[in-house]
């Protein structure tokens, strides 16, 4: 008789015990199903985003298809390219000589042609009409800046008198000329 007295050992004690060990197992059957819903819906969410940046992807690859398919016809040049050396310009010369024209045009002069020297890569010389020196230009640089500073090359030329060969705006900020 004397277990039955011991502390935690009663009849009231056990049924304490086994009432809390029943709640506890009953709110962590809560938290798996919480956890398990959340899962899902994240899974879900997460479906759903890929679903949407698939689309998205399609879509930005039609687009850029269309917008390449215009770019290819909308850049072609119509001045003479001269290739020492042989060989072909690649769609990037094409279209920097392209928006080059483009962009004298808009300044008031025209490109007579364009040579690509042999050995250099990225270096076009570029002929104005009515213009004696050559414009040395890289197609790294913006053709907008590069004509720019052709067109103001030219009129300090014309306004100091000096005849020269050619002028190099291949550097961004300095103009030489010889």
């Amino acid at each position: 008789m004397e277990k039955s007295y011991k502390l935690g050992k009663t009849i009231v004690g056990a049924r304490g015990r086994d009432r809390s060990v029943e709640l506890q197992r009953i709110t962590e059957r809560k938290k798996r199903r919480v956890r398990n819903v959340l899962i899902w819906c994240a899974c879900v969410v997460v479906g759903v985003l890929v679903v949407i940046w698939a689309i998205a992807g399609i879509a930005g690859m039609v687009t850029e298809r269309g917008n390449a398919a215009t770019d290819e016809t909308e850049w072609v040049p119509t001045v003479e390219i001269i290739i020492e050396g042989g060989g072909r310009a690649s769609s990037r010369v094409n279209e920097f000589v392209a928006k080059l024209e483009r962009d004298f045009g808009d300044l008031g002069f025209g490109v007579g042609r364009v040579i690509l020297p042999q050995g250099r890569t990225r270096e076009v010389h570029v002929y104005l009409v009515d213009r004696v020196e050559y414009y040395k230009m890289s197609i790294d640089r913006g053709c907008s800046v590069q004509a720019e500073d052709a067109e103001r090359m030219s009129r300090y030329l014309d306004e100091r008198g000096l005849v020269v060969q050619y002028v190099d705006l291949r550097v961004e900020g300095k103009a030489y000329y010889k």
